[in-house]
């Protein structure tokens, strides 16, 4: 198998390339690194990008008559390990389907807890994305999509909402309201945002995943990775959607196998599992 990677020319990114290199060449198959802006080459039996880039890169890619593999910083928060995604920006479409075995989820550590009783006082969390994502995904900026939320959720429920920005987004510290009723610290832990609340609202931010650790419900409006298990209106805030136990460990059982470490990647091990899934789609 030929395949095309399209990545940018930072230095983690180019890093990253060779050991994903090395893994594929593991199994016999190549890799042909290029830039964010080359074309799609024809040749080639599979494509790579690797985060969030270009959204013209995407379109490209996502037109081209090949398998696409999509791959962007992991759910651990450590900075070793990157997800994989067959055919989407986010596993969403099979994640909670596959019926991969619980060993990579118990080895994360990931074990949700009974979802928490709701309280009178429980607070809604809006989990923020960067303009990098909101660019892409082609949102708006970040400010703006969060104000007609707020106004959106202010239609079906007088809760108070916190706003949890992108850490990294240069927007400021602490953000209000039309009302005043509001605000976010970039600085404040993420376990006080999920202390007491009530329901986590997002787009494609990670912290879905924390909330659902955390025995928070979530409603999630785009690609986060609890979407198989969530709701997806606002209509829903006073009653989010409870997914069963045996729901949420399936889907954690099968985000195990979308992300890698940079030494499984290396050695093949993560080509090993992403092979397979691309071929089926050639």
């Amino acid at each position: 198998m030929k395949v095309g990677f399209f990545h940018s020319a930072k230095d983690w990114c180019v890093d990253f390339v060779a050991d994903f290199k090395a893994g594929v060449a593991a199994h016999g198959d190549t890799i042909e690194a290029v830039g964010l802006d080359s074309p799609f080459k024809p040749g080639w039996d599979a494509a790579c990008i690797l985060g969030i880039g270009y959204i013209s890169t995407w379109d490209r890619v996502q037109a081209a008559p090949v398998p696409m593999c999509y791959l962007d910083k992991g759910y651990t928060r450590t900075g070793d390990y990157f997800y994989t995604s067959i055919g989407g920006y986010r596993p969403v479409h099979y994640v909670g389907k596959w019926g991969k075995p619980s060993d990579r989820r118990k080895k994360f550590g990931w074990e949700p807890p009974h979802w928490r009783k709701p309280t009178p006082d429980g607070h809604i969390l809006i989990a923020g994305s960067s303009l990098k994502f909101h660019e892409f995904h082609r949102l708006g900026h970040p400010e703006e999509w969060r104000d007609n939320l707020v106004r959106e959720i202010r239609k079906y429920t007088k809760r108070r909402i916190k706003y949890r920005p992108k850490p990294n987004q240069p927007l400021g510290d602490v953000w209000f309201d039309l009302n005043g009723d509001w605000k976010a610290d970039v600085r404040r832990p993420l376990e006080a945002d999920l202390t007491n609340c009530h329901v986590c609202i997002t787009h494609g931010s990670s912290v879905a995943l924390d909330a659902l650790l955390a025995g928070v419900p979530g409603i999630v409006l785009g690609t986060a990775i609890t979407r198989p298990i969530s709701s997806d209106m606002i209509e829903s805030v006073e009653g989010p959607e409870l997914a069963l136990m045996e729901d949420r460990l399936k889907l954690l059982n099968d985000l195990g196998y979308c992300q890698w470490s940079l030494a499984e990647y290396r050695s093949g091990a993560a080509w090993e599992h992403i092979r397979p899934e691309l071929v089926k789609l050639i």
